[in-house]
């Protein structure tokens, strides 16, 4: 168990103590908001500051290693104050925020739809994300729960997707 502690950085619980973990001091002022796995030994840093990665050791956890990982949604994340993350079982992730709801994102987070006030969320502020047996997104707001079904035959689109008009015939390539 990885804890991130104000002005140290990240602790590991190890022989029932929690350990300081060697070059994590770079935490100790930023905000770790979520921990996923990447693979092997290998897990995304979710922070205030963008996408960080730890390389898990194994055999001595208070040893782990961590580096900055440039990564295309940094900027979403940071000016969006990135709240929550959790990973699908299909590799791909989502991303919550305080200020804009959230992005789904493929496994090297390039964005592929986001949800806020403008696609139909209630609320722009998401506290945690979870995703239910049937891979389906739930999303707990500020002021409600929003349910995203990911795993739908049926696709609709609607104005908020930029249908405006009328559809009278459509083909799918």
């Amino acid at each position: 168990i990885f804890v991130r502690q104000f002005d140290v950085g990240f602790k590991v619980y190890k022989n029932n103590e929690l350990v300081k973990v060697e070059g994590s001091e770079i935490f100790a002022n930023i905000r770790v908001r979520f921990m996923l796995e990447k693979s092997g030994n290998e897990y995304w840093l979710g922070t205030e500051n963008g996408m960080y990665i730890m390389n898990y050791n194994k055999v001595f956890p208070e040893k782990s290693t961590f580096h900055k990982s440039p990564c295309v949604i940094d900027e979403w994340m940071i000016n969006n104050l990135v709240y929550s993350g959790t990973k699908l079982k299909n590799g791909n992730y989502i991303i919550g925020s305080q200020n804009n709801g959230a992005i789904y994102v493929d496994s090297n987070f390039n964005i592929i739809r986001a949800f806020n006030t403008s696609t139909g969320l209630q609320d722009n502020k998401v506290s945690q994300t979870y995703i239910d047996l049937a891979g389906n997104i739930w999303l707990a707001l500020n002021k409600g729960i929003s349910y995203i079904e990911l795993n739908s035959p049926v696709t609709k689109w609607a104005k908020s997707d930029g249908i405006n008009n009328t559809i009278e015939s459509a083909l799918k390539f």
